[in-house]
């Protein structure tokens, strides 16, 4: 499948242009039953289903955006023109059928957020390309149902919800729109319309507005409740003549009205696992009484999702254990994600489980992987991948919380290997008289761990006791047992590790002589060793280093990536490097930096916003004198070169092969 993120790199003149073509991550399950590619890292908090095309599905996940899919979700592909991360909801109008509307967040909560568009967002050719309607603040941890439609005789409502400023209210099916104040606080958790009745979840209580008035009093049955930070849908509407209002209060259980909000009787708590509570809800239209619950466990405790009844919330059950299938190996405790029924089937639905898209055709029973292409590893870098050796079939991939893959078959399949923490940040390998040594930096909480492996990854060890160091890692080019890993450095090639006073993360690729770090107090400064002592290289940079590389024909000629771009040591002072056509975003953040090993002279930057999604490569083919840029709409993450002229580069939307006719590796 061709890239949805192609990136044009600069090229030799009359050559044609690198290929970046989908370098597909599967599980060893997947590959042996010919199952759709899956997700893996994003997760997916909102479905809207196309209630006059089934085929027609639109999801939204917590950092990779908006997705559209034309055969129900079994393919995916990433919208345009929407570069916020943080999807809050997504909802179908039921009178303009490819119309979609969204509230979408930066994923960042300073005051400038809606500067980024972050707010209300529509589509008019269903999903996959959007454009900005209006300002709505939103908080970064909180999602679940913020867009209700409804309709009387005389209007047609769409309502959507904020958290802090009430309620945005079209009564003209959202031609224009106003604001509408709810409670003190007017931090909405949830909406819910059904029979002309609107009905708010918020941080004060349950309110209710009986006709398109949309004049809120509080429900005296639900005074307590209070919702501050909802992850999932909290309301969810029913199938019938009148319809049944469910809500999910996480404190007290689940409720339900059977007169349109007016009064409500509880369900009760799951009296079997008291340290699980309902997280949020998912109501079936076409089938009166069944019902998706998804539960969030207090602690660290594994969840399967989603719990399912068929008695309307009198009795619950479990679906098959798709762990047992070999399927999975997520976080260490589920997230509870959206739940979408199918608009004409009554036992068909799709969810987020596990940071995967999964379907259900039998009501909940059973889930199957669905969605290839539905990507979101957290992974970048330099070191975000490690091959065994040259045209070595064992390929090994940091992806963040879903920790460490390994492929024994280059690149067709991945599994994942023993975790030896919470995240896998870089990882490296080392061939040396023992054999190949595997190194990765876990990270356990605020504390980054050096791990090494013998067995490439079945069993670890702590090179030593845990840091707040930078995960980098540096082979000495002639002294072959010599590594820098952060602050530690080893002289008998992993065996042992000892703490330095500096961070080194560069160093001269030809005769290593020439070192370069930084002290951890003092990370902007940048400090050069030759052969010697260590002392300060030039003055502090204007942004946080995230990535280096030396120039191997100069020793001298250090190239530093940080959080405010590209930057170059050059006659003692730091300049930036810039591109001579396109403009950069306003904060780049450079990730990685590759010299070519094959085409001297050529230089490849990853570059993302940190804020949005968006970003491109970076490439010079003289050194870093010149430099070009196409920006694209996605954020590269990482890349490095895997042979000649092919790149394995990390984005927000998957990874690709980067090269002229990219295939396998």
């Amino acid at each position: 499948m061709r890239a949805p993120c192609g990136i044009l790199l600069a090229s030799v003149a009359a050559a044609a242009p690198p290929a970046w073509t989908e370098f597909p991550l599967r599980s060893e399950s997947q590959a042996r039953a010919e199952l759709p590619g899956g997700g893996g890292g994003a997760r997916v908090q909102a479905i809207a289903w196309c209630p006059s095309d089934p085929t027609r599905v639109v999801i939204g996940t917590d950092r990779n955006g908006v997705w559209f899919s034309d055969d129900g979700g079994a393919t995916l592909r990433p919208a345009r023109g929407l570069p916020l991360p943080d999807i809050k909801t997504l909802r179908f109008s039921p009178w303009r059928p490819k119309t979609v509307l969204c509230l979408a967040a930066a994923r960042d909560a300073a005051s400038f957020a809606a500067t980024r568009g972050e707010g209300l967002w529509q589509s008019g050719d269903g999903g996959a390309t959007w454009s900005f309607l209006l300002p709505v603040p939103l908080e970064e941890s909180a999602f679940g149902g913020l867009i209700v439609f409804a309709e009387s005789k005389d209007a047609r409502a769409v309502i959507a919800g904020s958290h802090g400023r009430g309620l945005l209210v079209s009564l003209d099916g959202g031609d224009s729109w106003e604001w509408r104040r709810l409670g003190i606080e007017g931090r909405v958790a949830g909406l819910a319309a059904a029979g002309g009745a609107v009905v708010a979840a918020t941080s004060e209580g349950v309110f209710r507005a009986p006709d398109l008035g949309l004049e809120f009093t509080a429900v005296p049955d639900l005074s307590n409740a209070r919702f501050v930070s909802a992850a999932g849908e909290v309301l969810a509407v029913g199938g019938g003549g009148t319809p049944a209002i469910y809500l999910a209060w996480p404190d007290m259980g689940l409720y339900v009205s059977a007169d349109l909000g007016l009064t409500w009787t509880p369900l009760g708590k799951r009296t079997l696992k008291p340290e699980r509570y309902f997280a949020s809800i998912a109501a079936s239209s076409r089938r009166e009484g069944l019902l998706f619950a998804m539960e969030r466990p207090v602690g660290k405790k594994l969840v399967k999702l989603p719990l399912f009844s068929a008695d309307g919330g009198a009795s619950w059950r479990e679906p098959e254990d798709i762990r047992a299938l070999g399927r999975f190996a997520g976080p260490a405790a589920c997230a509870p994600e959206a739940v979408a029924f199918h608009p004409q089937s009554s036992g068909a639905a799709l969810a987020g489980i596990d940071r995967e898209l999964m379907r259900t055709a039998d009501g909940g029973y059973s889930w199957q992987p669905w969605g290839a292409g539905l990507f979101g590893w957290e992974s970048g870098g330099e070191r975000f991948a490690a091959r065994e050796a040259a045209g070595g079939r064992r390929l090994w991939l940091a992806l963040g919380e879903a920790g460490l893959w390994v492929s024994e078959n280059a690149g067709r399949s991945f599994k994942p290997v023993a975790r030896a923490g919470d995240r896998c940040l870089a990882v490296a390998c080392h061939a040396g008289g023992a054999g190949t040594t595997l190194l990765a930096w876990w990270q356990t909480g605020g504390q980054r761990a050096l791990m090494t492996s013998a067995d490439g990854g079945v069993s670890w060890r702590a090179a030593a006791e845990p840091a707040a160091v930078r995960p980098t890692l540096c082979f000495h080019p002639v002294k072959h047992g010599t590594i820098f890993a952060g602050d530690l450095v080893s002289e008998n090639g992993g065996a042992s590790f000892t703490r330095a006073a500096v961070e080194v993360f560069a160093i001269c690729p030809r005769t290593g002589d020439v070192r370069y770090g930084a002290d951890p107090e003092k990370p902007w400064q940048i400090l050069c060793a030759r052969g010697g002592a260590w002392e300060p290289f030039g003055a502090d940079l204007p942004g946080a280093p995230r990535s280096a590389a030396v120039n191997p024909e100069n020793a001298g000629d250090l190239f530093v990536g940080t959080t405010a771009g590209l930057f170059r040591q050059k006659d003692g002072a730091w300049r930036r490097c810039e591109p001579r056509a396109r403009a950069l975003p306003a904060e780049p953040l450079v990730a990685a930096i590759v010299f070519d090993a094959y085409r001297p002279g050529r230089i490849v930057a990853a570059v993302r916003d940190p804020w949005l999604r968006r970003g491109g490569l970076l490439e010079s083919l003289n050194n870093g004198e010149d430099w070009e840029y196409e920006p694209r709409e996605c954020a590269v993450r990482g890349a490095v070169q895997l042979g000649r002229d092919e790149f394995l580069a990390a984005t927000d939307v998957g990874f690709f092969l980067v090269g002229p006719g990219s295939a396998k590796p």
